[in-house]
């Protein structure tokens, strides 16, 4: 006979706890086992906010809960409150060791690379005591209002994004809309000083994005743009899903002409007129360069930046897809609208996963297909 409270064990014949005056019990209850302290690890670290705002914001939708460490001294850094060449360290999300791996999967999913060393390398970390401290400190209220660094972040990444499209894009937007008012449809005839302007513009314009992205110490990998052999049949069954869009958005522009006004869509012959092998040449070039500067510029960098300023994929889908058929309405307005079609499923695609590199090749594909037309 035992007593459930000091544990004394006494002889057959006593019913009661001597000290405690408490009833004896045949067997004590075996004691439960201490929990397992909660220790965290790091699974993410960078030191780009945009990339952070993704990795929390994929977290967030599975319903892990996180630490962030060095955002403060980012701050500091970007208020220049360090001194003279001063740095900081990366950026650390931090989520119970338990969970380590499974977030690791979703952020490599999204094509955000997770930090390499297992919990176990990392050695222990942080304990939490109890369950109300780890949802105090996991899931933190979001300030009222950012700090004023990061609204400074904010309004020169803003500013950034303008100066670059405005130099890529403000000239044949224009254009487009002058040839769209003034009813001058379809493309003119090529020439050579015509090609070689527009080679050099293009290159100029990704320069200028490829400086930008190095003052926040990126480059052109961290937008997608790295080859992997699985890229080549993604674009190419890219390049059929976006012939399949604009097919469908033709379609749907022509009956609805011809349920509206009982004519179909007048249809404009796009193809241009190429001749001599020096303006042929010139031009299949143009048409390799082309994808790279409009899916770079107009869909890798402006849905990312869209994305980081305002938070939502939609809008950064619907920012990129406008832009892009904005300066092709000199095609005519069904067949800008039929492009944006195309353009949209680009988006997505990117959106989804984060690699611009099939998306080029499928945009390629497109365009040299068009040179072949007239060849």
């Amino acid at each position: 006979m035992f007593c459930p409270d000091c544990g004394s064990e006494y002889r057959p014949g006593f019913s009661r706890c001597v000290d405690c005056e408490l009833d004896l019990v045949d067997e004590l209850s075996p004691a439960p086992e201490p929990e397992e302290p909660l220790t965290l690890a790091a699974v993410y670290a960078t030191g780009d906010r945009a990339l952070l705002a993704r990795a929390k914001s994929r977290l967030d939708q599975a319903g892990i809960p996180y630490l962030t460490q060095g955002e403060g001294q980012h701050d500091l850094l970007d208020q220049g409150r360090l001194g003279p060449g001063a740095g900081a360290e990366p950026m650390e999300i931090q989520v119970d060791s338990h969970r380590w791996r499974q977030a690791g999967a979703l952020l490599r999913s999204a094509d955000l690379e997770p930090v390499e060393a297992t919990p176990e390398e990392q050695g222990a970390g942080k304990e939490w005591e109890d369950e109300e401290e780890r949802a105090a400190e996991a899931v933190a209220p979001a300030p009222a209002s950012p700090p004023p660094a990061a609204r400074a972040e904010d309004r020169l990444r803003a500013w950034e994004l303008a100066l670059v499209l405005l130099v890529a894009f403000s000239s044949p937007l224009l254009s487009s809309a002058l040839d769209w008012w003034i009813g001058r449809v379809g493309p003119g005839t090529e020439n050579v000083l015509g090609s070689v302007y527009g080679i050099e513009k293009q290159a100029i314009c990704l320069g200028l994005l490829a400086y930008v992205l190095s003052r926040r110490g990126r480059t052109f990998r961290d937008l997608g743009l790295t080859f992997r052999w699985a890229d080549v049949p993604a674009g190419v069954l890219l390049t059929v899903a976006a012939f399949l869009a604009r097919s469908l958005a033709w379609r749907g522009m022509e009956w609805t002409s011809l349920l509206v006004t009982g004519r179909p869509i007048a249809y404009v012959d796009h193809r241009e007129h190429l001749a001599g092998l020096g303006l042929i040449l010139l031009s299949l070039l143009f048409r390799v360069i082309d994808p790279i500067y409009e899916e770079m510029i107009a869909r890798a960098f402006t849905l990312t930046e869209v994305e980081a300023l305002t938070g939502s994929t939609g809008l950064a889908i619907a920012a990129s897809v406008l832009l892009q058929t904005s300066y092709h309405f000199y095609l005519g307005t069904a067949s800008a609208v039929s492009a944006g079609a195309m353009f949209l499923v680009y988006a997505c695609f990117y959106a989804r996963f984060r690699r611009i590199t099939p998306v080029i090749l499928a945009h390629a594909i497109w365009d040299v297909m068009l040179i072949f037309r007239v060849l």
